[in-house]
């Protein structure tokens, strides 16, 4: 055979071996380690590996800040290095403001009336678009936990708050609710807390139950104080330069599956949280409830945090009055 013969040959050979090289790699890093959000990762790589397969896109998951501190994944995001984020949006306020809505103290009834908020169409739709000008797409809303405040010494009463050191997201609306209380807001990445806590540079962290218990804070700080007062909320999003570049029919299998798996959360959720309660009790933590007139007027001074916060940010405005509404049709 003819050295003309072959080279046709040979590229309708590579021509076929395109597909099995045409994989896309999508790693989705997190800062928690076997809770919701880590939780969240394992069902949509469960659901994508059905729909879609590994041989299409495989999916690589980083939970306990693998890929860096949650700056440093938010950067990769932007970058394209990282291709998905699961977190608390608050932490994207450097990239839009609006993101910090949800921590709004004194808003929600229960974890159903504020996922029922955040998947209202409207306003989910609204969310998930915020980073679209600075390189991320949001594809996933959810709430699962509650905050508390995790302590070296107990917090038995309102006024103990006062003077105290304590760990918080970057928000004003963090800020704001901490200082109604006499608490000074130290931000701060969730990587770095426990060590703070051990060295005194900390006297508390605001977080949920199921990070403190995973992390074993109840060998520093075992009390823990169940104010009720706020939500954390979870965000996936990705990166827009490595999503755009993507078949139509993945983007649209990223888009579907992660929805499906954001509903599948609240029953799991709802468990998981009461069983890390008992569990923190089992190893030694307490847990802590104010009297109920401290709560009472914790609750108070809460209640129009966020109307403070906002008010002279307009799109910040804007929005959070947005949010109120889709509470108020949630129930």
């Amino acid at each position: 055979m003819s050295i003309r013969r072959l080279v046709p040959i040979a590229f309708l050979l590579a021509a076929f071996a395109l597909p099995a090289a045409a994989q896309s790699i999508m790693k989705i890093s997190t800062a928690t380690l076997n809770e919701d959000q880590h939780e969240w990762m394992k069902r949509f790589k469960d659901r994508m590996d059905k729909r879609v397969g590994e041989n299409k896109l495989k999916i690589e998951l980083y939970p306990a800040s693998q890929l860096g501190t949650i700056p440093r994944q938010i950067e990769g995001l932007q970058l394209g290095t990282v291709e998905a984020w699961v977190g608390p949006p608050g932490f994207m306020i450097g990239l839009d403001q609006r993101y910090q809505v949800l921590d709004a103290p004194g808003i929600f009834k229960s974890r159903e009336h504020v996922n029922h908020t955040v998947w209202d169409p409207e306003f989910r739709k609204e969310l998930l678009a915020l980073g679209a000008d600075k390189g991320i797409v949001g594809v996933s809303i959810f709430v699962a936990s509650q905050t508390v405040f995790a302590s070296r010494k107990p917090i038995a009463k309102l006024d103990d708050f006062k003077g105290l050191k304590i760990r918080v997201l970057a928000t004003p609306i963090e800020r704001e609710a901490l200082s109604r209380i006499g608490a000074s807001a130290v931000p701060m990445d969730l990587s770095e807390t426990l060590p703070a806590l051990q060295q005194g540079a900390l006297d508390a962290v605001k977080s949920s139950i199921t990070v403190f218990f995973t992390f074993k804070y109840y060998d520093i700080a075992k009390y823990v104080t169940n104010t009720r007062e706020a939500i954390i909320p979870t965000i996936t999003v990705v990166s827009k330069v490595w999503y755009d570049k993507l078949p139509a029919d993945i983007r649209t299998a990223i888009l579907e599956e992660a929805k499906a798996t954001e509903t599948s959360m609240l029953e799991f959720s709802n468990a998981f949280h009461a069983q890390k309660f008992k569990e923190w009790v089992e190893h030694g933590g307490e847990i802590i409830d104010l009297p109920p007139a401290d709560q009472a007027e914790f609750m108070k001074r809460m209640s129009t945090v966020g109307d403070v916060a906002v008010k002279d940010k307009p799109a910040v405005k804007e929005f959070y009055e947005h949010m109120l509404a889709a509470a108020k049709r949630a129930g």
